[in-house]
């Protein structure tokens, strides 16, 4: 089950630390033994260069929607200039500027020296202006969206002949390349950069990418000790190369150890598209490894901090899940697949920072600006003239929301107002971002009222277990679990003890969910009886002879080609897997009959109330973009089946049809709920269970430390299969080589496992700077070479012996 200690950090352990990557050293994949060392000394936070207080400015991914943060920084700085002179620049005021995408670009446009004055001395180089950065979206942005393709000639020739032809022939050359070929990108950003290296930055810039070789968030630090290795074109061109719109890049730098590496890299928005929570907490690590022993406490190092935090906005089109039902690859691509998951990973990093300076005392020092909805109803790519010539006009008041930190989680100021004493740079930053926007609460919430952490079954301890998603890989979990539940009843000698006896919540997200729910449910023998106390939960192995059981059911294809495909296999043998393909363009992979059958058997009329432990189970909704969390303490949990929690949790884009079914809000009233695999915002739910437990008892005046001590935690991940990709190969991948290479989808293996990496790497942070010893948090992750060959649908062609040895290990 791995180790129960941790290795000299004191953070919770884990049998496998790929989910400690980010904490380890700011430049550099994460290691897959626990031994590795930190072969470089922490840096220190930049020295201020007004006062104590340390400023930072992150900026998020959106593709031709950068130019929404272009218009507000420039305005931002135009009121600076106004306070301090002309010749005032954004990087003056900012000690790190994080941005990732499009916002990793403007970062680097705002911290390195424009072309006037990078040949004279460093101390008389000065930055770009920001409006230049606004001028350089106008003119570039329907250049670099430009589509390329290799049949451009038919293309135009259609176009000329049938009108929407054209649209047809662009979607045809979607599945076998990528959207644009990314060259006038390329060209355009290495002419702006020139020779400039990452130690070249008139101020300190994080900017993620996500390596595909090792599936590891890599953030290019502008601090790093071999910094001057890596050209800023790179940097850049690696985190703009977005899956499916920019081929990947490769290029070649240094390791961490100072050895030669070449990096295969893609957009930083799959991992990190918000990146204000990457980069807090590594200036926290930072700051905590390299002070005096005293200064061990984030509150410490998050009240230096001010952080500004700029989104991009969202297509927040309202989509019905009766139409996604029809979607298949193609639709979800075509349609919201990429915003929904960047926006959601850009909420959670967004809602998770908000957490931290609402639980530290210092909910002032930090500030969401975030555009509405009606100001953000444009793609990532799409109509880059129209975006240019309506975000470039005069923005009509109340166009963005302005959230402070805590808005999302709490009570909230109206206003970003200067604290007593406040340190000038911060003041006038402050001061500039004050009045013309309307304050707004920000949509990035997890919905729900807040419940009191539940009484413990065993004493003070509240024992939280989490599980991944994964589809089949659910069998990992339910091994261990299995397991688990035999020692602890040879623990007790009560062959009747049961999984939920011993946890006060299970959280899980999709095939997560699903045995979360099946733990905290009534067996069949029992359902019927009065009494809670009378009524047994289902065993952990039971959930183990389920996977084994209906595994291949539920993942059996129900194609309207299957018996053409069924003839054409008998011929040509790999046939089947083209005319899957082929089919997955116009409908889902799986028509998911099987699944929504045998979980409805399974929990009858069961309702959310009726759980024997307190289970949270967290599902996307598209009609609203954001993650809503089913939690049995909610007042209305009678009211929400059982049966349409689990299929809504598990109701994977592209694998699965969206769900849609009624039940009644927060509020008492009838809602109609249109939602999608959990995974989507938060395939790991250890991060958002924990926040809403501590929100609930905060409310009750305790403190974040004295909460966290209370907590015992297990995380039990589903594994990843870790298959080594370069960029050369994926430079070529479309649609159908992102989303269905070798019967798998590598993109959506990518941001999943990403996202529980995330949420793992914080609650590791959370706990260790609180001073909670192992025995508090343990993540279990079953050795990624054990599954090379276990795809999130590889039916039963996973290797079970295999898996069954290295879960019990």
């Amino acid at each position: 089950m791995g180790s129960s200690s941790s290795k000299d950090t004191g953070r919770g352990s884990d049998s496998h630390n790929d989910d400690d990557e980010l904490p380890q050293p700011l430049l550099g994949r994460g290691s897959d033994s626990d031994d590795d060392e930190l072969p470089q000394p922490q840096e220190r936070l930049p020295p201020s260069r007004y006062g104590k207080r340390i400023t930072v400015l992150s900026i998020d991914g959106g593709g031709i929607r950068g130019l929404i943060p272009a218009v507000i920084l420039a305005s931002l700085e135009e009121r600076l200039q106004d306070l301090d002179g002309k010749h005032a620049r954004l990087a003056d005021y900012f000690d790190v500027i994080a941005g990732t995408s499009t916002g990793g670009l403007i970062a680097a446009l705002l911290a390195t020296p424009d072309k006037k004055t990078r040949d004279l001395p460093r101390e008389s180089q000065r930055p770009m202006e920001a409006k230049r950065i606004k001028k350089f979206y106008r003119d570039f942005g329907p250049t670099i969206f430009e589509r390329g393709w290799p049949l451009r000639p038919v293309s135009n020739l259609l176009r000329w002949c049938f009108g929407h032809a054209h649209d047809f022939t662009a979607h045809i050359c979607l599945l076998w390349g990528p959207r644009y070929d990314g060259n006038v990108l390329r060209n355009t950003i290495r002419e702006h950069m020139g020779k400039l290296t990452l130690a070249d930055t008139l101020t300190r810039i994080a900017v993620p990418a996500f390596d595909i070789e090792g599936l590891a968030t890599i953030l290019f630090d502008s601090n790093y000790p071999h910094a001057k290795e890596f050209k800023l074109a790179d940097v850049c061109i690696a985190t703009t190369a977005a899956p499916t719109y920019f081929p990947a890049h490769r290029f070649d730098g240094q390791d961490r150890d100072g050895s030669e590496r070449t990096y295969h890299v893609v957009d930083g928005g799959v991992s990190s598209n918000n990146p204000t929570l990457d980069t807090i907490t590594r200036l926290v690590d930072d700051e905590a490894a390299a002070g005096p022993r005293g200064v061990d406490h984030p509150a410490k190092i998050l009240k230096k901090l001010t952080v500004i935090s700029i989104g991009t906005g969202s297509t927040r089109h309202s989509y019905d899940a009766k139409d996604c039902a029809k979607w298949g690859v193609l639709g979800w691509v075509l349609g919201p697949l990429s915003d929904m998951l960047f926006y959601a990973n850009a909420a959670l990093s967004s809602r998770n920072a908000s957490f931290l300076f609402n639980h530290h005392g210092c909910n002032k020092n930090f500030l969401r600006i975030h555009p509405r909805r009606e100001a953000s109803a444009i793609s990532m790519s799409a109509s880059a003239k129209a975006m240019a010539g309506h975000i470039l006009l005069p923005a009509p008041k109340g166009m963005y929301s302005k959230s402070v930190g805590p808005s999302t989680l709490g009570p909230s100021p109206s206003t970003m107002r200067s604290p007593r004493g406040a340190h000038p740079e911060a003041r006038r930053i402050q001061r500039c971002c004050s009045a013309p926007c309307t304050l707004s609460a920000s949509t990035e919430v997890l919905k729900h009222p807040r419940e009191r952490l539940p009484e413990a079954k065993y004493g003070e301890r509240i024992t939280v277990l989490s599980i991944d998603g994964g589809g089949i890989r659910g069998l990992i979990p339910a091994v261990i679990l299995a397991s688990l539940e035999k020692k602890l009843q040879k623990i007790d000698e009560d062959e009747n003890a049961r999984l939920a006896d011993y946890f006060d919540v299970i959280a899980g997200t999709s095939t997560g969910g699903l045995i979360a729910a099946m733990l905290a449910t009534p067996d069949k023998k029992t359902r019927h009886l009065k009494s809670d106390q009378q009524k047994r939960p289902m065993k952990a192995e039971d959930i183990e002879k389920f996977y084994r059981t209906n595994g291949p059911r539920i993942f059996e294809r129900g194609l309207p080609l299957r018996p053409m495909s069924n003839l054409l296999r008998s011929w040509f043998g790999h046939a089947h897997n083209y005319t899957a393909h082929i089919c997955l363009l116009w409908g889902p992979r799986y028509d998911g009959r099987v699944l929504r059958e045998t979980i409805r058997e399974h929990m009858g009329d069961l309702t959310l109330k009726d759980t024997l432990t307190r289970i949270a189970v967290p599902a996307f909704e598209i009609d609203d973009l954001g993650t809503i969390l089913f939690d049995s303490n909610h007042p209305h949990a009678k009211e929400f089946k059982l049966a349409d929690v689990c299929i809504a949790t598990t109701a994977a884009p592209t694998y699965f049809l969206a769900h849609r079914f009624d039940a009644k809000d927060h509020d008492g009233e009838v809602e109609t709920y249109h939602v999608v695999d959990g995974g989507v915002s938060s395939n790991n739910p250890t991060l958002d269970t924990i926040t809403r437990l501590v929100d609930g008892e905060a409310a009750a005046g305790h403190h974040l430390a004295e909460i966290l001590n209370k907590l015992t935690v297990i995380s039990i991940g589903t594994g990843s299969k870790r298959h080594h990709y370069e960029a050369e190969d994926c430079a070529t991948w479309g649609v159908l080589g992102w989303l269905g290479k070798h019967g798998s989808s590598p993109l959506l293996a990518m941001l999943s496992y990403a996202n529980a990496v995330t949420s793992s790497r914080n609650v590791s942070f959370l706990f260790h700077y609180h001073r909670c010893d192992e025995k508090n948090y343990l993540r279990i992750q079953l050795d990624a070479h054990l599954l090379l060959h276990v795809q999130l649908t590889s039916g039963w062609q996973l290797p079970i012996k295999m898996v069954e040895e290295g879960s019990k290990c």
